[in-house]
């Protein structure tokens, strides 16, 4: 949980090695360019939590397909949720 840390730059797409990560809660830092595709690499991962942030990328395909929750909204993506 790294909400409220005004965190800068982009989500690493490393984040896939962590295979047991089951939510990803970065809501409200200033996190910018895109959400790594690489999330449905994560099995465990059920929640991917990253409202109001400075996002801007695409919207990663099938984002809503792989997890229970998803949050992404106040940020600036673009194309539509598949």
């Amino acid at each position: 949980m790294l909400m409220n840390n005004f965190l800068v730059g982009q989500i690493p797409y490393q984040i896939r090695g962590l295979p047991n990560l089951e939510n990803l809660l970065l809501w409200n830092n200033s996190s910018t360019n895109i959400l790594p595709q690489s999330l449905g690499f994560s099995e465990k991962l059920v929640r991917v939590d990253v409202y109001s942030n400075l996002l801007d990328s695409p919207i990663p395909p099938n984002l809503c397909k792989y997890y229970k929750f998803v949050d992404i909204s106040s940020n600036n993506f673009t194309g539509t949720i598949t």
